[in-house]
């Protein structure tokens, strides 16, 4: 954890004097929402949220070719809807909240596909492993709010991670007579995120 820290810590301050003018942008919590899906049995699919998270979107250039988004995320905040299940989410075998509390997650670039559509890469940090990650991005504008003159932008993110490559489940590999996993490699992620200036 602490070499993470430390490499973390050098990607963000090699980059921090290029916003010396920068927007900052933070999360607006009661108006985001940060959801995963993973299949079941091969037939269906377990869809759970996190409930506590926060970051923050710093920019200083309209194309965000010099964005840096960073979101933190509380692991014992997992929520499926059925208290069993997130329990047994919040274990050493599978979050395991106890030792590794936080999910961090730090872009590395923005590059725009099409008009609003971008390809965010950066470093995904879960259960003390970091790996490079790739999210597609949808950025929605941004809009003054009436109700309090405040300056809104909102974004989706969507992508997928493995769960062995993060030691999630790592000795969960039962198949079925269908060729199915009890639970999915695949993680599906998805960000609905509204940010305030």
């Amino acid at each position: 954890m602490k070499k993470l820290n430390i490499f973390l810590l050098l990607i963000w301050f090699g980059t921090t004097s290029i916003y010396a003018q920068a927007i900052i942008w933070k999360i607006a919590p009661d108006y985001s929402k940060l959801q995963f899906a993973i299949d079941h049995l091969g037939i269906s699919t377990i869809i759970g949220q996190f409930n506590e998270f926060s970051g923050t979107l710093i920019y200083s250039r309209e194309d965000f070719s010099d964005a840096k988004l960073t979101i933190t995320v509380e692991a014992e905040s997992i929520s499926t809807n059925n208290a069993r299940w997130d329990e047994q989410l919040r274990t050493e075998e599978l979050f395991h909240k106890g030792r590794y509390p936080i999910i961090y997650f730090m872009s590395s670039s923005f590059k725009k596909q099409e008009n609003n559509i971008y390809e965010i890469s950066g470093y995904l940090s879960l259960r003390g492993i970091t790996r490079k990650v790739m999210f597609n991005g949808k950025y929605g504008g941004s809009v003054l709010d009436p109700s309090d003159n405040s300056s809104r932008s909102g974004w989706e993110l969507s992508g997928a991670i493995n769960r062995f490559d993060f030691g999630l489940g790592k000795n969960w590999k039962q198949t079925l007579d269908n060729g199915s996993l009890i639970f999915g490699e695949e993680i599906r992620l998805l960000a609905n995120l509204e940010f305030i200036e």
